[in-house]
Protein backbone atom coordinates (compact mmCIF):
# COMPACT_ATOMS: atom_id res chain seq x y z
CA UNK A 1 0.00 0.00 0.00
CA UNK A 2 1.72 3.46 -1.12
CA UNK A 3 2.01 5.79 2.03
CA UNK A 4 0.23 9.52 1.38
CA UNK A 5 1.27 12.59 3.09
CA UNK A 6 -1.95 14.35 2.29
CA UNK A 7 -5.18 12.56 3.88
CA UNK A 8 -7.43 14.89 1.68
CA UNK A 9 -6.04 13.59 -0.62
CA UNK A 10 -6.98 9.56 0.59
CA UNK A 11 -9.98 10.96 1.64
CA UNK A 12 -11.20 12.20 -2.33
CA UNK A 13 -9.49 8.86 -3.73
CA UNK A 14 -12.23 6.94 -1.56
CA UNK A 15 -15.09 9.27 -2.15
CA UNK A 16 -14.60 9.09 -6.11
CA UNK A 17 -14.12 5.78 -6.94
CA UNK A 18 -17.16 5.01 -8.49
CA UNK A 19 -16.86 8.62 -10.42
CA UNK A 20 -18.14 8.86 -13.78
CA UNK A 21 -16.56 11.40 -15.98
CA UNK A 22 -17.63 14.53 -15.51
CA UNK A 23 -17.75 17.90 -18.43
CA UNK A 24 -15.08 19.33 -18.89
CA UNK A 25 -14.41 22.11 -15.85
CA UNK A 26 -13.61 25.65 -16.31
CA UNK A 27 -10.14 26.05 -16.11
CA UNK A 28 -9.05 22.31 -16.13
CA UNK A 29 -6.45 22.78 -19.05
CA UNK A 30 -3.67 20.25 -20.08
CA UNK A 31 -0.43 20.98 -21.11
CA UNK A 32 2.70 20.43 -23.29
CA UNK A 33 5.83 19.32 -21.83
CA UNK A 34 7.14 22.64 -22.00
CA UNK A 35 3.98 23.38 -19.80
CA UNK A 36 2.39 25.54 -22.55
CA UNK A 37 -1.32 24.73 -23.03
CA UNK A 38 -1.87 21.97 -25.45
CA UNK A 39 -5.93 20.47 -25.20
CA UNK A 40 -5.58 18.36 -28.45
CA UNK A 41 -3.48 15.01 -28.23
CA UNK A 42 -3.38 11.61 -29.34
CA UNK A 43 -2.11 10.51 -26.20
CA UNK A 44 -2.16 12.33 -22.16
CA UNK A 45 -0.08 11.46 -19.28
CA UNK A 46 -0.84 11.79 -15.33
CA UNK A 47 2.33 12.83 -13.06
CA UNK A 48 0.84 11.43 -10.20
CA UNK A 49 0.52 14.49 -6.80
CA UNK A 50 1.81 17.56 -7.44
CA UNK A 51 1.59 20.80 -5.30
CA UNK A 52 0.96 20.42 -1.94
CA UNK A 53 0.61 16.45 -2.66
CA UNK A 54 3.88 15.24 -2.43
CA UNK A 55 2.67 11.53 -2.86
CA UNK A 56 4.96 8.76 -1.17
CA UNK A 57 8.46 9.73 -0.32
CA UNK A 58 11.77 8.34 0.97
CA UNK A 59 12.50 9.24 4.70
CA UNK A 60 15.83 9.12 4.33
CA UNK A 61 16.77 11.32 1.45
CA UNK A 62 13.40 13.35 1.42
CA UNK A 63 13.06 12.02 -2.30
CA UNK A 64 9.13 13.10 -3.52
CA UNK A 65 6.99 11.16 -5.30
CA UNK A 66 5.54 13.43 -7.23
CA UNK A 67 9.06 14.68 -8.19
CA UNK A 68 9.78 11.70 -9.92
CA UNK A 69 6.13 11.25 -11.13
CA UNK A 70 6.75 14.59 -13.53
CA UNK A 71 10.57 13.83 -14.26
CA UNK A 72 9.52 10.49 -16.02
CA UNK A 73 6.10 11.66 -17.31
CA UNK A 74 8.21 14.57 -19.19
CA UNK A 75 10.91 12.44 -21.02
CA UNK A 76 8.06 10.00 -21.38
CA UNK A 77 6.01 12.95 -23.88
CA UNK A 78 9.49 13.90 -25.40
CA UNK A 79 9.90 10.79 -26.49
CA UNK A 80 6.41 9.94 -27.52
CA UNK A 81 7.28 13.50 -29.77
CA UNK A 82 9.95 11.80 -31.15
CA UNK A 83 8.28 9.12 -32.51
CA UNK A 84 5.86 11.18 -34.57
CA UNK A 85 2.42 11.21 -31.50
CA UNK A 86 0.98 14.21 -29.45
CA UNK A 87 1.14 13.87 -26.06
CA UNK A 88 -0.52 16.28 -23.27
CA UNK A 89 -0.26 16.14 -19.21
CA UNK A 90 -2.13 17.43 -16.30
CA UNK A 91 0.57 18.72 -15.36
CA UNK A 92 3.79 20.63 -16.66
CA UNK A 93 5.07 21.68 -13.39
CA UNK A 94 4.39 21.23 -8.89
CA UNK A 95 0.87 22.06 -9.17
CA UNK A 96 -1.83 21.48 -7.23
CA UNK A 97 -4.90 19.76 -8.97
CA UNK A 98 -7.66 18.18 -7.27
CA UNK A 99 -8.79 14.60 -8.83
CA UNK A 100 -11.63 15.56 -10.32
CA UNK A 101 -9.86 18.62 -12.04
CA UNK A 102 -7.02 16.27 -13.32
CA UNK A 103 -9.24 13.94 -14.89
CA UNK A 104 -11.61 16.50 -16.24
CA UNK A 105 -8.41 18.03 -18.05
CA UNK A 106 -7.80 14.32 -19.46
CA UNK A 107 -11.54 13.92 -20.72
CA UNK A 108 -11.02 17.44 -22.15
CA UNK A 109 -8.37 16.39 -24.66
CA UNK A 110 -9.56 16.60 -28.46
CA UNK A 111 -8.35 13.28 -29.58
CA UNK A 112 -7.15 11.21 -27.12
CA UNK A 113 -6.94 7.39 -27.03
CA UNK A 114 -4.47 6.77 -24.83
CA UNK A 115 -3.86 7.47 -20.77
CA UNK A 116 -1.38 6.54 -18.59
CA UNK A 117 -0.90 7.85 -15.28
CA UNK A 118 2.48 7.67 -13.80
CA UNK A 119 3.43 6.50 -10.21
CA UNK A 120 5.94 5.39 -7.57
CA UNK A 121 5.08 2.94 -5.28
CA UNK A 122 5.51 2.82 -1.46
CA UNK A 123 5.06 0.29 1.62
CA UNK A 124 7.36 -1.02 4.40
CA UNK A 125 10.85 0.20 3.30
CA UNK A 126 11.85 -3.57 1.76
CA UNK A 127 9.83 -4.22 -0.95
CA UNK A 128 10.28 -3.50 -4.41
CA UNK A 129 9.32 -4.30 -7.97
CA UNK A 130 7.14 -3.02 -11.07
CA UNK A 131 3.68 -3.17 -11.40
CA UNK A 132 1.03 -1.97 -13.82
CA UNK A 133 -2.53 -1.61 -12.75
CA UNK A 134 -5.82 -1.46 -14.65
CA UNK A 135 -9.52 -1.71 -15.10
CA UNK A 136 -11.15 -5.08 -16.12
CA UNK A 137 -14.88 -3.85 -15.69
CA UNK A 138 -16.61 -1.60 -18.69
CA UNK A 139 -16.46 -1.55 -22.06
CA UNK A 140 -12.58 -0.75 -22.90
CA UNK A 141 -11.75 -3.20 -21.03
CA UNK A 142 -9.94 -5.32 -23.31
CA UNK A 143 -7.89 -2.50 -24.90
CA UNK A 144 -7.01 -1.67 -21.09
CA UNK A 145 -5.26 -5.04 -20.24
CA UNK A 146 -3.76 -5.12 -24.25
CA UNK A 147 -2.46 -1.46 -22.92
CA UNK A 148 -1.41 -3.04 -19.26
CA UNK A 149 0.91 -6.05 -20.71
CA UNK A 150 2.46 -3.85 -23.04
CA UNK A 151 3.89 -1.35 -20.44
CA UNK A 152 4.72 -4.05 -18.68
CA UNK A 153 6.21 -6.31 -20.71
CA UNK A 154 8.19 -3.09 -22.18
CA UNK A 155 9.03 -1.94 -19.08
CA UNK A 156 10.83 -5.03 -17.00
CA UNK A 157 13.85 -5.64 -19.10
CA UNK A 158 13.97 -1.84 -19.47
CA UNK A 159 14.15 -1.09 -15.53
CA UNK A 160 15.55 -4.13 -14.49
CA UNK A 161 13.26 -4.67 -11.76
CA UNK A 162 11.47 -7.17 -9.70
CA UNK A 163 8.11 -7.99 -12.04
CA UNK A 164 5.70 -7.74 -9.41
CA UNK A 165 2.99 -8.01 -12.88
CA UNK A 166 -0.23 -7.14 -13.78
CA UNK A 167 -2.93 -5.67 -11.24
CA UNK A 168 -6.55 -5.62 -11.72
CA UNK A 169 -7.90 -2.61 -10.05
CA UNK A 170 -11.48 -1.21 -10.74
CA UNK A 171 -11.63 0.99 -7.84
CA UNK A 172 -9.14 4.12 -9.02
CA UNK A 173 -10.31 7.46 -9.21
CA UNK A 174 -8.01 8.47 -12.10
CA UNK A 175 -8.88 5.20 -14.33
CA UNK A 176 -12.68 5.59 -13.65
CA UNK A 177 -12.53 9.20 -14.24
CA UNK A 178 -11.27 8.58 -17.82
CA UNK A 179 -13.19 5.51 -18.61
CA UNK A 180 -13.66 4.87 -22.59
CA UNK A 181 -10.11 5.83 -23.97
CA UNK A 182 -9.98 3.79 -27.39
CA UNK A 183 -6.19 3.11 -26.68
CA UNK A 184 -6.83 1.98 -23.14
CA UNK A 185 -6.10 3.39 -19.86
CA UNK A 186 -3.98 2.51 -17.16
CA UNK A 187 -1.61 2.99 -13.74
CA UNK A 188 1.96 2.34 -13.76
CA UNK A 189 4.09 1.95 -10.60
CA UNK A 190 7.80 2.60 -11.27
CA UNK A 191 9.62 1.19 -8.30
CA UNK A 192 9.20 1.68 -4.33
CA UNK A 193 10.00 4.94 -3.56
CA UNK A 194 11.12 3.97 -0.30
CA UNK A 195 13.79 1.48 -1.44
CA UNK A 196 16.77 2.00 -2.22
CA UNK A 197 17.59 -0.78 -4.46
CA UNK A 198 14.28 0.57 -6.62
CA UNK A 199 15.56 4.38 -6.52
CA UNK A 200 18.97 2.97 -7.80
CA UNK A 201 17.46 1.05 -10.66
CA UNK A 202 14.83 3.96 -11.43
CA UNK A 203 17.69 6.39 -12.06
CA UNK A 204 19.98 3.90 -13.55
CA UNK A 205 17.68 2.47 -16.36
CA UNK A 206 15.47 6.27 -16.04
CA UNK A 207 15.96 6.91 -19.92
CA UNK A 208 15.38 3.28 -20.46
CA UNK A 209 12.28 3.26 -18.70
CA UNK A 210 10.79 6.11 -20.11
CA UNK A 211 11.26 5.41 -23.51
CA UNK A 212 9.44 1.41 -22.63
CA UNK A 213 6.64 3.54 -21.77
CA UNK A 214 6.22 5.97 -24.84
CA UNK A 215 6.81 2.75 -27.04
CA UNK A 216 4.24 0.81 -25.11
CA UNK A 217 1.88 3.65 -25.62
CA UNK A 218 2.36 3.72 -29.22
CA UNK A 219 2.67 0.39 -29.68
CA UNK A 220 5.67 0.65 -31.63
CA UNK A 221 9.07 1.02 -31.79
CA UNK A 222 10.32 4.87 -31.41
CA UNK A 223 14.02 3.97 -32.20
CA UNK A 224 16.95 2.54 -31.42
CA UNK A 225 18.95 5.38 -31.17
CA UNK A 226 17.98 5.51 -27.43
CA UNK A 227 19.35 2.05 -26.94
CA UNK A 228 22.21 1.47 -24.46
CA UNK A 229 25.64 0.47 -25.99
CA UNK A 230 27.63 -2.29 -25.20
CA UNK A 231 31.00 -0.75 -25.06
CA UNK A 232 34.05 -3.40 -25.80
CA UNK A 233 37.37 -2.43 -24.11
CA UNK A 234 40.13 -4.40 -22.17
CA UNK A 235 39.43 -5.15 -18.64
CA UNK A 236 43.32 -3.81 -17.73
CA UNK A 237 46.11 -1.44 -19.39
CA UNK A 238 49.77 -0.83 -18.78
CA UNK A 239 50.80 2.44 -17.44
CA UNK A 240 52.53 4.50 -20.72
CA UNK A 241 49.68 2.41 -22.81
CA UNK A 242 46.93 3.64 -25.08
CA UNK A 243 43.79 2.20 -24.74
CA UNK A 244 41.18 1.61 -27.50
CA UNK A 245 37.81 1.77 -26.80
CA UNK A 246 34.83 0.97 -29.29
CA UNK A 247 31.24 0.12 -29.08
CA UNK A 248 28.00 -1.29 -31.47
CA UNK A 249 26.64 1.05 -33.87
CA UNK A 250 22.83 2.31 -32.94
CA UNK A 251 20.02 2.43 -35.50
CA UNK A 252 17.82 4.30 -35.49
CA UNK A 253 14.34 4.91 -37.60
CA UNK A 254 14.31 8.31 -36.38
CA UNK A 255 15.57 11.21 -38.66
CA UNK A 256 18.72 12.92 -37.31
CA UNK A 257 21.86 12.27 -36.75
CA UNK A 258 22.97 9.64 -33.72
CA UNK A 259 25.87 11.04 -31.36
CA UNK A 260 27.42 9.07 -28.72
CA UNK A 261 28.34 11.25 -25.61
CA UNK A 262 31.58 9.86 -23.72
CA UNK A 263 33.64 10.48 -21.19
CA UNK A 264 36.95 8.89 -19.61
CA UNK A 265 37.47 9.66 -15.73
CA UNK A 266 40.67 8.20 -14.26
CA UNK A 267 41.19 7.57 -10.71
CA UNK A 268 44.25 7.54 -8.33
CA UNK A 269 42.72 4.37 -5.92
CA UNK A 270 40.22 1.65 -5.45
CA UNK A 271 36.48 2.28 -4.51
CA UNK A 272 35.94 5.25 -1.94
CA UNK A 273 38.61 6.91 -3.72
CA UNK A 274 38.12 10.60 -4.07
CA UNK A 275 41.11 11.81 -6.25
CA UNK A 276 39.90 11.68 -10.24
CA UNK A 277 40.84 13.50 -13.27
CA UNK A 278 38.68 13.62 -16.46
CA UNK A 279 40.76 12.17 -19.27
CA UNK A 280 38.58 12.73 -22.37
CA UNK A 281 34.87 13.97 -22.47
CA UNK A 282 33.14 15.15 -25.60
CA UNK A 283 30.45 14.29 -28.12
CA UNK A 284 31.16 12.04 -31.75
CA UNK A 285 29.31 10.28 -34.36
CA UNK A 286 32.21 7.78 -34.56
CA UNK A 287 31.77 3.92 -32.28
CA UNK A 288 35.76 4.52 -31.35
CA UNK A 289 38.35 6.80 -29.65
CA UNK A 290 41.89 5.89 -28.23
CA UNK A 291 42.71 6.78 -24.67
CA UNK A 292 46.39 8.44 -24.49
CA UNK A 293 49.18 6.54 -22.39
CA UNK A 294 48.86 7.54 -18.69
CA UNK A 295 51.43 7.33 -16.25
CA UNK A 296 49.93 7.04 -13.28
CA UNK A 297 46.34 6.24 -12.08
CA UNK A 298 44.67 2.80 -10.71
CA UNK A 299 41.65 2.08 -12.85
CA UNK A 300 39.26 4.21 -16.01
CA UNK A 301 35.65 4.71 -15.81
CA UNK A 302 34.49 4.74 -19.28
CA UNK A 303 30.93 5.67 -19.98
CA UNK A 304 29.31 6.03 -23.51
CA UNK A 305 25.32 7.32 -23.96
CA UNK A 306 23.61 7.25 -27.57
CA UNK A 307 21.93 10.46 -28.33
CA UNK A 308 19.48 11.86 -30.92
CA UNK A 309 19.23 15.59 -30.80
CA UNK A 310 19.01 16.40 -27.26
CA UNK A 311 17.38 12.93 -26.05
CA UNK A 312 19.71 10.61 -24.41
CA UNK A 313 19.83 7.45 -23.56
CA UNK A 314 21.02 5.24 -20.60
CA UNK A 315 24.66 5.85 -19.79
CA UNK A 316 27.07 2.26 -20.24
CA UNK A 317 29.80 2.40 -18.17
CA UNK A 318 32.87 -0.29 -18.34
CA UNK A 319 35.27 -0.40 -15.30
CA UNK A 320 39.40 -0.64 -16.65
CA UNK A 321 42.05 -1.38 -14.47
CA UNK A 322 45.00 0.89 -15.03
CA UNK A 323 48.95 0.40 -14.36
CA UNK A 324 50.78 -2.74 -14.27
CA UNK A 325 50.69 -5.30 -11.61
CA UNK A 326 53.21 -5.63 -9.35
CA UNK A 327 53.78 -8.47 -7.11
CA UNK A 328 54.93 -7.75 -3.69
CA UNK A 329 59.18 -7.09 -3.35
CA UNK A 330 60.76 -9.37 -1.86
CA UNK A 331 61.63 -7.86 2.10
CA UNK A 332 58.52 -6.39 2.20
CA UNK A 333 55.90 -6.85 4.84
CA UNK A 334 52.76 -8.04 2.63
CA UNK A 335 49.50 -10.64 3.32
CA UNK A 336 48.42 -12.71 0.49
CA UNK A 337 44.70 -12.59 0.01
CA UNK A 338 43.42 -16.29 -0.71
CA UNK A 339 39.83 -14.81 -1.35
CA UNK A 340 37.35 -12.68 -1.32
CA UNK A 341 34.47 -12.77 1.14
CA UNK A 342 35.90 -16.40 1.58
CA UNK A 343 34.24 -18.92 4.38
CA UNK A 344 35.01 -18.68 8.22
CA UNK A 345 35.48 -22.36 8.56
CA UNK A 346 38.20 -22.71 6.24
CA UNK A 347 41.91 -21.35 7.57
CA UNK A 348 43.19 -18.71 5.38
CA UNK A 349 43.68 -14.88 4.61
CA UNK A 350 40.36 -12.91 3.06
CA UNK A 351 39.37 -9.32 2.53
CA UNK A 352 35.53 -9.36 3.86
CA UNK A 353 33.60 -6.24 1.82
CA UNK A 354 30.06 -5.09 2.50
CA UNK A 355 29.10 -7.76 -0.17
CA UNK A 356 29.36 -10.33 2.46
CA UNK A 357 25.88 -11.92 3.42
CA UNK A 358 27.06 -12.21 7.18
CA UNK A 359 29.22 -10.61 9.75
CA UNK A 360 32.32 -12.20 9.91
CA UNK A 361 32.34 -14.26 13.26
CA UNK A 362 35.40 -16.13 14.27
CA UNK A 363 37.15 -17.57 17.21
CA UNK A 364 39.92 -17.37 19.17
CA UNK A 365 42.78 -18.20 16.23
CA UNK A 366 41.88 -14.96 13.50
CA UNK A 367 43.15 -11.83 13.65
CA UNK A 368 40.53 -9.10 11.66
CA UNK A 369 41.70 -5.23 10.92
CA UNK A 370 38.94 -3.02 9.75
CA UNK A 371 39.61 -0.30 7.22
CA UNK A 372 38.05 2.44 5.51
CA UNK A 373 38.97 4.18 2.42
CA UNK A 374 41.26 7.25 2.30
CA UNK A 375 40.95 9.52 -0.62
CA UNK A 376 44.20 8.94 -2.30
CA UNK A 377 42.62 5.03 -2.26
CA UNK A 378 44.63 3.98 0.32
CA UNK A 379 42.93 2.34 3.91
CA UNK A 380 43.36 3.35 7.19
CA UNK A 381 43.17 0.92 9.78
CA UNK A 382 40.31 1.97 12.41
CA UNK A 383 40.28 -0.99 14.34
CA UNK A 384 42.17 -3.80 14.95
CA UNK A 385 40.03 -7.36 16.13
CA UNK A 386 42.88 -8.92 18.22
CA UNK A 387 43.19 -13.21 18.96
CA UNK A 388 39.48 -14.06 20.26
CA UNK A 389 35.57 -14.21 19.19
CA UNK A 390 34.19 -11.63 17.25
CA UNK A 391 31.48 -10.71 15.12
CA UNK A 392 32.20 -7.87 12.86
CA UNK A 393 29.73 -5.63 10.23
CA UNK A 394 31.16 -4.33 7.03
CA UNK A 395 28.99 -1.41 5.49
CA UNK A 396 29.40 1.01 3.03
CA UNK A 397 33.69 1.17 1.36
CA UNK A 398 35.06 -0.14 4.27
CA UNK A 399 37.16 -3.64 4.03
CA UNK A 400 37.73 -6.61 7.01
CA UNK A 401 41.43 -7.78 6.44
CA UNK A 402 40.86 -11.50 8.04
CA UNK A 403 44.26 -14.09 8.74
CA UNK A 404 43.81 -17.17 10.50
CA UNK A 405 47.02 -18.12 13.02
CA UNK A 406 48.39 -20.86 10.96
CA UNK A 407 48.51 -18.64 7.81
CA UNK A 408 51.92 -16.75 6.54
CA UNK A 409 51.91 -13.27 7.77
CA UNK A 410 49.40 -13.39 10.55
CA UNK A 411 52.54 -11.73 12.74
CA UNK A 412 51.58 -8.96 10.27
CA UNK A 413 48.47 -8.78 10.35
CA UNK A 414 48.49 -9.16 14.59
CA UNK A 415 51.18 -5.66 14.17
CA UNK A 416 48.94 -3.44 13.18
CA UNK A 417 47.42 -0.99 15.35
CA UNK A 418 44.82 1.77 14.57
CA UNK A 419 45.70 5.16 11.81
CA UNK A 420 48.48 2.72 9.91
CA UNK A 421 47.66 2.89 6.90
CA UNK A 422 47.52 -0.15 4.16
CA UNK A 423 47.29 -1.18 0.50
CA UNK A 424 45.72 -3.31 -1.08
CA UNK A 425 46.87 -4.15 -4.79
CA UNK A 426 45.26 -6.48 -6.98
CA UNK A 427 41.64 -6.05 -7.07
CA UNK A 428 38.82 -3.61 -7.66
CA UNK A 429 36.27 -3.69 -4.94
CA UNK A 430 33.25 -2.97 -6.92
CA UNK A 431 33.14 -5.27 -9.74
CA UNK A 432 35.61 -8.08 -7.38
CA UNK A 433 37.84 -7.86 -10.64
CA UNK A 434 41.24 -8.90 -10.14
CA UNK A 435 44.42 -7.48 -11.63
CA UNK A 436 46.54 -9.96 -10.70
CA UNK A 437 48.03 -12.70 -8.31
CA UNK A 438 48.06 -12.60 -5.31
CA UNK A 439 45.69 -10.14 -4.64
CA UNK A 440 47.33 -8.64 -1.14
CA UNK A 441 47.41 -6.28 1.41
CA UNK A 442 50.87 -4.28 1.65
CA UNK A 443 51.70 -2.76 5.34
CA UNK A 444 54.28 -0.73 4.85
CA UNK A 445 52.15 1.81 3.22
CA UNK A 446 55.01 2.17 0.29
CA UNK A 447 56.57 -1.12 -1.29
CA UNK A 448 60.08 -0.03 -0.81
CA UNK A 449 61.84 -3.04 0.90
CA UNK A 450 64.40 -2.33 4.00
CA UNK A 451 68.02 -1.49 3.06
CA UNK A 452 71.20 -3.60 2.53
CA UNK A 453 73.78 -3.78 4.62
CA UNK A 454 76.37 -2.81 1.30
CA UNK A 455 78.02 0.17 1.14
CA UNK A 456 79.16 0.04 -2.18
CA UNK A 457 79.76 -2.20 -5.55
CA UNK A 458 82.02 -1.05 -7.90
CA UNK A 459 82.62 2.94 -9.27
CA UNK A 460 79.17 2.46 -11.52
CA UNK A 461 76.77 1.70 -9.09
CA UNK A 462 76.76 4.07 -5.94
CA UNK A 463 74.12 3.31 -2.91
CA UNK A 464 72.42 6.40 -2.13
CA UNK A 465 70.46 6.72 0.94
CA UNK A 466 68.09 3.54 0.58
CA UNK A 467 68.52 3.76 -2.84
CA UNK A 468 71.36 1.94 -5.42
CA UNK A 469 71.80 4.36 -8.02
CA UNK A 470 73.25 2.77 -11.07
CA UNK A 471 75.38 4.69 -14.09
CA UNK A 472 75.60 2.16 -17.06
CA UNK A 473 74.81 3.38 -20.13
CA UNK A 474 73.51 1.60 -23.24
CA UNK A 475 74.46 -1.41 -21.75
CA UNK A 476 73.06 -5.24 -21.63
CA UNK A 477 71.37 -6.39 -18.96
CA UNK A 478 73.87 -8.48 -18.61
CA UNK A 479 76.55 -5.58 -17.79
CA UNK A 480 74.15 -4.39 -15.00
CA UNK A 481 74.12 -7.52 -14.35
CA UNK A 482 77.48 -8.31 -13.76
CA UNK A 483 77.71 -4.72 -11.43
CA UNK A 484 76.21 -6.68 -8.86
CA UNK A 485 77.17 -10.84 -9.25
CA UNK A 486 80.83 -10.58 -7.75
CA UNK A 487 78.93 -9.49 -4.69
CA UNK A 488 76.15 -12.61 -4.51
CA UNK A 489 73.38 -9.96 -5.04
CA UNK A 490 70.58 -10.90 -7.81
CA UNK A 491 68.52 -8.61 -9.45
CA UNK A 492 64.53 -9.81 -9.51
CA UNK A 493 61.86 -8.54 -12.12
CA UNK A 494 59.01 -6.59 -10.78
CA UNK A 495 57.14 -10.06 -10.87
CA UNK A 496 59.23 -11.74 -8.18
CA UNK A 497 61.70 -13.66 -10.84
CA UNK A 498 65.57 -13.07 -11.36
CA UNK A 499 66.32 -11.44 -13.93
CA UNK A 500 68.61 -13.06 -17.12
CA UNK A 501 70.48 -12.00 -19.17
CA UNK A 502 68.11 -11.72 -22.32
CA UNK A 503 65.74 -9.34 -20.02
CA UNK A 504 65.53 -5.34 -19.77
CA UNK A 505 66.33 -4.06 -16.45
CA UNK A 506 65.35 -0.87 -15.30
CA UNK A 507 64.32 1.46 -12.50
CA UNK A 508 62.12 -0.10 -9.82
CA UNK A 509 63.59 -3.83 -10.46
CA UNK A 510 64.67 -5.47 -6.73
CA UNK A 511 68.23 -6.01 -5.70
CA UNK A 512 68.50 -8.78 -3.25
CA UNK A 513 70.87 -10.98 -1.67
CA UNK A 514 67.92 -13.91 -0.76
CA UNK A 515 67.19 -12.26 2.67
CA UNK A 516 67.06 -8.31 2.42
CA UNK A 517 66.10 -6.41 -0.84
CA UNK A 518 66.34 -3.12 -1.52
CA UNK A 519 65.09 -0.31 -5.23
CA UNK A 520 67.35 -0.28 -8.24
CA UNK A 521 67.27 3.48 -9.67
CA UNK A 522 69.23 3.56 -13.08
CA UNK A 523 70.18 7.57 -13.98
CA UNK A 524 68.00 8.97 -16.74
CA UNK A 525 64.79 5.82 -16.59
CA UNK A 526 61.93 6.47 -14.65
CA UNK A 527 59.65 4.33 -16.30
CA UNK A 528 61.05 1.13 -15.84
CA UNK A 529 62.12 0.30 -19.00
CA UNK A 530 65.57 0.39 -19.09
CA UNK A 531 66.72 3.16 -21.21
CA UNK A 532 66.50 7.15 -20.78
CA UNK A 533 64.95 8.85 -23.52
CA UNK A 534 61.78 12.11 -23.97
CA UNK A 535 59.16 9.85 -22.19
CA UNK A 536 61.26 10.24 -18.87
CA UNK A 537 62.42 13.94 -20.19
CA UNK A 538 58.39 14.14 -20.17
CA UNK A 539 58.34 12.74 -16.49
CA UNK A 540 60.67 14.66 -15.23
CA UNK A 541 58.84 17.77 -16.59
CA UNK A 542 55.54 16.87 -15.12
CA UNK A 543 56.93 16.09 -11.80
CA UNK A 544 58.38 19.54 -11.92
CA UNK A 545 55.33 21.55 -12.77
CA UNK A 546 53.71 19.48 -9.50
CA UNK A 547 51.44 17.45 -12.56
CA UNK A 548 52.32 13.87 -10.93
CA UNK A 549 53.98 12.58 -7.98
CA UNK A 550 57.47 10.22 -8.45
CA UNK A 551 58.37 7.65 -6.15
CA UNK A 552 61.21 7.50 -4.50
CA UNK A 553 63.09 5.28 -7.05
CA UNK A 554 62.13 7.22 -9.89
CA UNK A 555 62.61 10.40 -8.27
CA UNK A 556 66.35 9.40 -7.59
CA UNK A 557 66.53 8.13 -11.18
CA UNK A 558 65.66 11.76 -12.39
CA UNK A 559 67.81 13.29 -9.98
CA UNK A 560 70.81 13.28 -12.43
CA UNK A 561 72.05 17.45 -12.89
CA UNK A 562 74.51 18.77 -10.13
CA UNK A 563 71.80 20.28 -8.52
CA UNK A 564 70.45 16.73 -7.58
CA UNK A 565 66.58 18.10 -8.78
CA UNK A 566 64.05 17.02 -10.36
CA UNK A 567 63.76 19.83 -13.11
CA UNK A 568 64.00 21.07 -16.46
CA UNK A 569 68.19 20.46 -16.59
CA UNK A 570 67.76 17.48 -15.76
CA UNK A 571 64.87 16.95 -18.68
CA UNK A 572 67.42 18.25 -20.80
CA UNK A 573 70.42 16.20 -19.72
CA UNK A 574 68.20 13.21 -20.79
CA UNK A 575 66.81 14.87 -23.99
CA UNK A 576 70.58 15.31 -24.61
CA UNK A 577 71.69 11.79 -23.97
CA UNK A 578 68.44 10.47 -25.91
CA UNK A 579 69.60 12.34 -28.81
CA UNK A 580 74.01 11.28 -28.44
CA UNK A 581 74.82 14.89 -27.83
CA UNK A 582 76.38 13.54 -24.45
CA UNK A 583 77.53 9.48 -23.67
CA UNK A 584 76.96 10.01 -19.55
CA UNK A 585 75.54 11.63 -17.14
CA UNK A 586 77.18 13.64 -14.68
CA UNK A 587 77.96 11.67 -11.18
Amino acid sequence: MKKILSFSLTLCIVLTVFAIAPSMKAGAVAYKWDGTEQNTAKYVLDPGHGGTDPGAWHEATGRLEKTDNLNASIQIAKYIEMGGGTVSLTRADDATHSLATKYAAVNGVNGVETFVCVHRNAANKVATGLETLYKDNGSNAAKNLALAKRLQDKMLPASKMVDRGLKIRNDLAMLNGTEGKLGGSALIELGFIDTVKDNELFDENFYAICLAVAEAMMDKEIGAAMRTPEITVAPSVDWNTPLDVSWNAIGTTLSGVVSYDYKVVKWDGEVGCTNQTVVMEGNTTSTNFTIPAQITGKYYTVSVKARHGDQPADTATKTVMLGSYTAPAPGSRFISVSEINGSQSVYGSYIWTSAATSNFAANKNWVAVLCSPNPDGTYNVDEVYPPGPKDVKITGDNILIAIHSSVDGYEYAAALKENDTVIVEGIYFKTNFTSGTPIYVLLDGETIPPVLDITSIDDKVVKTGNLFKCFVYSATAADILACFAEDGLQIMNLEGKAADDADIVGTGFIVTNGEDSYRLAIIGDLNGDGKADAIDASLVLQADAKLISLTTFEEAAGTINSGAEINAVAASLILQYDANLITEFPE
